[in-house]
Order: structure tokens, then sequence, then C-alpha cells
């Protein structure tokens, strides 16, 4: 098939016939689908093609938010801004992983979008600096009342009930909490 969009429709539909059939047999062909079978035979409510979803969800949510920390390390490190050739050679030193001028673009534009970068003129009228909205301290900050407020009802009690697993804290646990809290008000 010379059609490059055509042969990628048919193998989709080859490569989802075949997984079809294997996980119709409560087979697996390795990969997540593994954890989604033992899902299914654990009574789990949950079907394979669901744990897989979630899983790679998972993997690529922590490949992107990691890559957007590094990036975040970058300007964190350099207090004079960076303009792009810079974050281009910064980003591109080591040399087993090159990413292309319009990659690093779309990760700027994402992090300004997001409220993270400011990008401001230079000395120049063709250098544009990048510089960090936040410093990582108030990134980390953010990112936590984000995850509270996102899923937790905005209470950090919720928060602790769901990490402890429903059950009580002891009681020292308890205390270290309260003078973390009373630590940071002072």
């Amino acid at each position: 098939i010379e059609d490059y969009l055509t042969a990628c429709i048919i193998g989709g539909i080859i490569a989802g016939f075949g997984s079809g059939l294997i996980l119709r047999g409560r087979g697996s062909a390795g990969g997540p689908d593994i954890i989604g079978v033992c899902c299914l035979k654990k009574r789990i409510n949950l079907s394979v093609g669901q744990v897989n979803i979630l899983l790679n969800m998972v993997v690529y949510g922590i490949c992107l938010f990691m890559f957007n920390i590094d990036i975040m390390e970058l300007f964190w490190n350099e207090k004079d801004g960076l303009s792009f050739g810079e974050i281009i050679n910064l980003v591109n030193q080591d040399d087993s992983n090159i990413r292309k001028k319009q990659t690093i673009n779309t990760y700027l534009t994402r992090l300004i979008a997001k409220n993270l970068l400011i990008k401001k003129n230079g000395d120049t009228r063709l250098k544009t600096l990048y510089f960090p909205k936040y410093t990582k301290e108030e990134y980390n900050r953010k990112m936590i009342e984000k995850l509270l407020e996102e899923n937790y009802e905005n209470s950090l009690l919720e928060f602790i009930k769901q990490l402890s697993g429903g059950e009580y804290l002891s009681k020292e646990d308890a205390q270290k909490i309260i003078n973390v809290l009373e630590k940071d008000k002072n």
C-alpha cells in the first residue's frame, strides 16, 4: 500500500482485531493488558481496556510532567532569563534525545499558556527572553494546591484521609502534621 494514511488505517484495524481476539479469550499480548487480565481474575470492576488506557495515561502524564519540570529547572537555575537559542542548546546538551526547534517552541508556548513562563523582549530587538513566573517553591505549592482542589475538595483533611486509606492517623503522625503546620505559620 503506497498511501500512508490507508496503510495506518488498515494496520490499526488488523492490530485491533488481533488484540480483540486475544483479550476476548482472556489472554494477554504482554504489556499493560497483563495487569488488566489480573484485575479481571481478581474481580476488580475494571475492564482490560480501561486498565490499559489508565496505565497509558499515567505513563504519558508522568513523561509530560517530567519534561515540563526539566525545562522549568533550566529557568529556575538562570536568573537573567534565557533566549530561544540558549534554551535549544541547554535542552539538547544530552545527545541521546535531540529535540527539534518546533517541539521546544511548542513546549514554551504551552508553558506560557499555563502561565508558568513570561516572555519579554531582551536588550536587542531580535532577542526575546523567557523567565519563570514562579520560583520552584511557588510552583510546587501551586501544583499541590491544584491537586487538592481537583481531587480532594480543596481539603488537606480529605487528602490525608485518602493517603491513610481512610484509617485514623496515629497520635505521633498527627502531632508531626501539627508541628509542620505550626512551623509554617511562624
